[in-house]
């Protein structure tokens, strides 16, 4: 995925990572579906 932002990325799965060590709900995780989904529609 060319196109992707991988600055934001990785911020995502940084603060997933945090959110999953600290029992936090998974609010990064969900955006990084979100995110991730939007790329394959765009693409196909």
């Amino acid at each position: 995925m060319p196109d992707a932002d991988r600055q934001q990325l990785r911020s995502l799965i940084r603060n997933a990572k945090k959110e999953k060590e600290g029992n936090k709900p998974p609010k990064s995780a969900r955006l990084i579906f979100q995110y991730l989904r939007e790329l394959a529609e765009n693409e196909g």
